[in-house]
């Protein structure tokens, strides 16, 4: 585990945590104020220099972007295809996480992959909003490191629970 991890994952079990997750699942301005308090809290442990969150349209096996964190880049509304991509069945049908480590790992998966190193993302955890047996949407954390560990998998698993509430304002 590397310095700090451990202090940033006990940071997000703190009363004062609790009470920004409180606070940002009780404001009006859904999905925003969620999504954002996401993205902030994540910022810590995570260690992505890229938070995105998608919408899954089932109907056509499609994510859409409902929330970026760099908008020049990954545009909120973008669309991506994920009909007969072993990503979609992984984390969209089948409702599994997915940890990509590496440049290799990236291409393999996504085809903006380029994209993507361009702008230093080097791993990425994408996590499932699920409920009900149904996957809502996915939270991607692009991380700029070559490996992820346990603990920010832990912390993105507990954002995607987090998460669900603001998937009943997206249609």
């Amino acid at each position: 585990m590397t310095p700090g991890m451990e202090a940033g994952l006990a940071a997000h079990f703190d009363l004062p945590v609790i009470a920004q997750c409180a606070a940002a699942l009780a404001d009006p301005d859904q999905p925003r104020a969620t999504l954002a308090m996401i993205h902030r809290l994540g910022m810590t442990l995570p260690g992505h220099c890229l938070f995105s969150v998608n919408a899954f349209r089932a109907e056509t096996i499609e994510v859409e972007r409902l929330y970026s964190s760099n908008v020049a880049a990954y545009p909120v509304g973008g669309r991506k295809q994920k009909k007969a991509t072993a990503w979609g069945q992984q984390v969209l049908l089948d409702r599994q996480l997915f940890v990509g480590e590496g440049d290799a790992a990236i291409r393999a998966a996504f085809d903006d992959h380029e994209l993507m190193r361009s702008l230093g993302i080097h791993s990425i955890i994408n996590v499932p909003v699920v409920w009900r047996d149904a996957c809502l949407g996915v939270l991607n954390f692009a991380c700029p490191m070559t490996h992820i560990e346990a603990p920010q998998i832990a912390a993105a698993r507990w954002f995607g629970l987090m998460a669900v509430p603001a998937f009943a304002y997206c249609g």
